[in-house]
């Protein structure tokens, strides 16, 4: 913590900039969209920004029960976790709300584990409009692994199906909602049927790259291809691989677009983050590309920008470990801080702004950006604004978003938190 204490952050007041908003502030913002957040007291709330409206979903929190990772549904429902390690408990809660504004009901617990990552199907299930999966990452305590689980919400009889064990575990749900891309061990990839409940190998080894990515809008797999001690950038559809990039080093992270037109990605090796580049999801062609290195990006929902954070150092010393937990890694994001960047990809121009100093949330997040960009969204539903846990002056953790739409907009706190996650309407 000393390291927080050391940064002084400066949070400038200008036209139009409200510096921040306390619970219950009758303050309004237009900007479409619910904020799900975790307060600083392990709480887990939501604001509405147009309708100035802060609902609390939870009340009971304490140093050994702390809630975790609001999880949005396209269709606004919202999934939340319970309880953190530290807390000593060992098992998950899972509680969903069926609209973000009241408080969630225990829908699964799971014994003897810990809460990584979850992610909503994004369609309903063919039983009926009521009901969605939500995909859990969790790690089984005893027996040093990871499993994915299918909770099935809105269908009381179901019970949780297991997609498998191993460890790393990554997953991508296919736009159907019926089948999950999964990634494990770092040597095998499958498609998960949910109809059938079976896993069918793909007959690729995978390359050095974390989660795979299903099209949004098709059948078409993102996946990191072995070739050679390094890795092919590769679309796989109809039994066929197209090969985007080839023999790239160092382990690749790559995002598809919303609309399935474009893809962005970027390496790190000898522990050197490459510029963040952009290619057509069909010819490979390059698109565009920034002059400095991404330590993670996420689409807009519009798929006109990309917002990335770098590390907050002068250009051409950024560097990057190969391990994404590096005590190192961590330790240098809270001494120097990041720093928000949003590229056009139409123009290629890129919008700088200040630096921040993350959230332990926030790092968590960004460090695994490549699941969590296809599960909980930064960016507001009309593409305008990024939501992002930072730490100011003396210590104070906030929740705070910023205007991409200005050139000289500065963060502005909304409420005291950890992390915050827009929903997708």
């Amino acid at each position: 913590m000393s390291a927080f204490r050391r940064i002084l952050i400066v949070i400038m007041m200008c036209c139009g900039i409200i510096a921040s908003v306390s619970e219950g502030q009758d303050t309004v913002y237009d900007v479409p969209g619910t904020i799900a957040y975790i307060g600083t007291d392990y709480n887990i709330a939501t604001f509405d920004l147009r309708a100035g409206q802060v609902s609390v979903l939870t009340d009971d929190a304490s140093r050994t029960r702390r809630y975790q990772w609001p999880t949005w549904a396209n269709d606004g429902r919202l999934a939340y976790f319970c309880c953190d390690p530290s807390g000593g408990q060992p098992f998950t809660q899972i509680f969903i709300s069926d609209d973000g504004l009241s408080s969630g009901d225990l829908r699964h617990v799971a014994p003897n584990t810990v809460f990584n990552h979850a992610s909503w199907s994004p369609r309903h299930c063919d039983a009926s409009d009521d009901c969605r999966d939500l995909a859990v990452l969790l790690s089984i305590i005893d027996r040093n692994t990871l499993s994915v689980d299918i909770i099935r919400d809105g269908d009381d009889d179901a019970g949780p199906v297991r997609v498998g064990l191993g460890a790393p575990f990554y997953y991508s749900w296919s736009p159907d909602g019926g089948r999950l891309l999964t990634q494990r061990d770092v040597r095998r990839l499958d498609v998960f049927d949910l109809a059938s409940g079976s896993s069918e190998q793909l007959p690729y080894a995978p390359g050095f790259f974390p989660a795979p990515h299903w099209s949004p809008v098709d059948d078409r797999l993102l996946v990191g291809v072995l070739n050679d001690g390094a890795t092919d950038l590769a679309i796989i559809a109809n039994e066929q691989v197209r090969v985007l990039r080839s023999t790239l080093r160092g382990e690749l992270s790559f995002n598809w677009s919303p609309s399935g037109d474009y893809v962005a990605y970027r390496t790190v090796d000898n522990d050197s983050a490459s510029d963040l580049i952009v290619i057509d999801a069909v010819t490979g062609e390059l698109v565009t590309q920034t002059d400095d290195s991404a330590f993670a990006f996420f689409w807009s929902p519009d798929s006109r920008l990309l917002a990335y954070v770098t590390i907050a150092t002068p250009p051409g010393t950024f560097n990057i470990a190969h391990t994404p937990a590096s005590s190192d890694l961590i330790q240098r994001v809270q001494e120097d801080g990041l720093r928000w960047s949003v590229l056009d990809v139409a123009t290629g121009q890129t919008r700088n702004y200040g630096s921040f100093i993350p959230t332990a949330d926030m790092i968590y997040l960004l460090l695994y950006f490549n699941q969590f960009a296809q599960s909980h969204s930064i960016w507001s539903p009309d593409s305008s604004h990024i939501v992002f846990g930072e730490v100011l002056a003396e210590g104070r953790r906030t929740v705070s978003i910023l205007d991409t739409t200005r050139r000289d907009a500065v963060p502005f706190a909304i409420a005291d938190g950890l992390v915050g996650v827009w929903s997708y309407r």
